[in-house]
Order: structure tokens, then C-alpha cells, then sequence
């Protein structure tokens, strides 16, 4: 690293500066959603929609800032290997969440009694 701190990923260059500026955006909204959490001002729904967003938001944080996904040609497959394993997850996150509300409302109810 000569000169600037640039560095070399993929084809595509990655400088410092978009490693403290990921730094910084990924803390910041880490401290956001504490601070959603811990100021209890919110409830329910609303809370979880906050938490939802600003968790979405530093998905797209890493995943530009640091793992440098972009259009660039090259990285295609990296795109698609990412939207693959999204797909999965959700496929296994809703089929397990599916059984389990299944289970409980087929399952036979327990007597109370000794």
C-alpha cells in the first residue's frame, strides 16, 4: 500500500476510507437500535419494525462497504450466491416456523389432573 491505503478486492479497490466510513455507518445503527430498544418508547409493532429496518439497512452496510458488492460483471455470481442463500433461509426460517405453529394447534391438549 504505496502512497493511499487502497486496497485490492476482487478487481474492485477498496480505500480505507470505506472501511471507517462502514465502521462508523454499521455502529451507528447498531447504537440506533439499542437505543430504540432501551429507550422503551416505542412498542409492539412499531418497535419491531424500527429493529427491522435498521437491521436491513446494516445488512446493506456490510454488504456495499465492506464485502464490496456492486454491478460490476464480475461479481454477478457473488450476487447470486447471496440472493440464493437468502432464498434458503427464508424457505427454512418460514417452513420451521409452519411445523411448529402446526404442531401446537394439532397437538392433543394435556390433562390437567394427576
Amino acid at each position: 500500500m504505496h502512497g493511499g491505503a487502497r486496497i485490492a478486492v476482487g478487481g474492485a479497490h477498496a480505500s480505507l476510507a470505506s472501511y471507517v466510513s462502514g465502521l462508523i455507518l454499521a455502529g451507528g445503527l447498531t447504537l440506533a437500535a439499542f437505543w430504540a430498544v432501551a429507550a422503551g418508547r416505542l412498542a409492539g409493532g412499531a418497535l419491531a419494525a424500527v429493529v427491522a429496518v435498521l437491521a436491513a439497512s446494516q445488512i446493506a452496510v456490510h454488504l456495499v462497504l465492506f464485502l464490496h458488492m456492486s454491478r460490476a460483471p464480475a461479481l454477478r455470481w457473488h450476487t447470486i450466491a447471496i440472493v440464493f442463500t437468502l432464498v434458503v433461509v427464508t424457505v427454512l426460517i418460514s417452513g420451521s416456523m409452519w411445523i411448529m405453529y402446526h404442531l401446537q394447534t394439532n397437538m392433543m391438549p394435556m390433562a390437567s389432573g394427576g
